[in-house]
């Protein structure tokens, strides 16, 4: 796995709650970056809307 995709991964891992360690270690080292920040506000949002009734109600549209 690239180094791109393996931290996304630790990273959505991290906003779950399940590293510890050197993946932990890891993690928060990715977040630091950029992209890793990016990610990071990504994963909470995505989160958000998920949790949130107002905000994860089915389309009108079938799309498939």
């Amino acid at each position: 796995m690239m180094k791109h995709e393996m931290n996304k991964e630790l990273l959505s891992a991290l906003v779950d709650g399940a590293l510890h360690g050197q993946e932990l270690e890891q993690a928060l080292s990715a977040a630091e970056s950029d992209e890793g920040c990016a990610s990071w506000e990504l994963y909470h949002l995505v989160g958000d809307v998920l949790r949130s009734p107002d905000l994860a109600h089915h389309s009108q549209h079938d799309l498939l």
